[in-house]
């Protein structure tokens, strides 16, 4: 360090050093051997994270924080869409009522209905002598045989009409479909209620699968609301087809007809 000379202060003392012989190298010089990271040996599957040395803890909230985020944006879209796009209600469309009916104007006193399948023109040569052999055993055959059946073809898609367009937006159910029965009962009774203003109808047997709860709903309306059918009385069983294709059905059908054979023989 250098000294400011101050009066009266003896000097400082000067040291001499002698001089390093710094020797030649001879020969190599062997280097100075490198320091190597330790490094752990990871599983091939290991992430990509690990591989980089960024803590597991890190990565696994990174992650959650993404998913978290897209999960928001999903229900902000959800949001967004329900509320700008209306859902339509879902409207059920009615069962479909078809059927075909022979109507035999048999007599005065007696019409008989038989439904035969949708898909035909009209009843079957055998539906046909087994209808004869019945009312042959009832007692009720025509002379001359059967005449010629009326054909009723009843095909009638019932499907409810489309909602309005103020109904898209409304929360509370739609409607229900109107009632295809309520059209078949009511043209059941228009073919009996003109039957019955031209003849004194009594007697009404039905062979049906479909029909005859809508049929015996009818005759009750027209005996409440009609004088002149109050003593008009339906026979409904099994029909024609049905006995055909199960032959263990002829029996229900016999005991069916027991109280018509009665009424006829009377």
């Amino acid at each position: 360090y250098l000294r400011a000379p101050v009066a009266g202060a003896a000097p400082s003392p000067v040291y001499e050093w002698p001089p390093v012989e710094v020797p030649e190298a001879k020969g190599d010089v062997p280097a100075s051997p490198k320091r190597e990271l330790l490094k752990p040996e990871l599983p091939k599957s290991a992430p990509a994270s690990q591989k980089r040395g960024i803590p597991d803890s890190s990565v696994s909230r990174q992650a959650a924080r993404s998913k978290s985020g897209q999960a928001d944006a999903s229900a902000v879209a959800a949001t967004i869409n329900k509320s700008e796009t209306p859902v339509s209600p879902k409207v059920s469309a009615a069962p479909q009522v078809v059927f075909k009916l022979a109507w035999y104007a048999v007599s005065e006193h007696l019409v008989v209905i038989d439904e035969f399948p949708a898909g035909q023109d009209g009843p079957s040569r055998a539906a046909v002598d087994l209808l004869q052999n019945i009312l042959q055993a009832v007692g009720a055959a025509p002379d001359g045989g059967l005449p010629k059946p009326r054909i009723l073809d009843w095909t009638m898609p019932a499907v409810a009409p489309a909602p309005a367009a103020a109904d898209l937006f409304a929360t509370a159910p739609p409607p229900p479909p109107p009632d295809p029965h309520k059209a078949v009962k009511e043209y059941l009774a228009a073919l009996i209620g003109s039957r019955l203003q031209k003849d004194p109808l009594t007697e009404l047997l039905a062979f049906s699968e479909q029909l005859n709860p809508l049929l015996k709903a009818v005759v009750d309306t027209i005996a409440k609301t009609s004088k002149d059918s109050a003593s008009l009385n339906l026979t409904a069983t099994h029909s024609i087809e049905a006995m055909l294709s199960q032959k263990s059905l002829k029996k229900q059908v016999w005991d069916d007809l027991q109280p018509l054979k009665k009424r006829l023989a009377d």
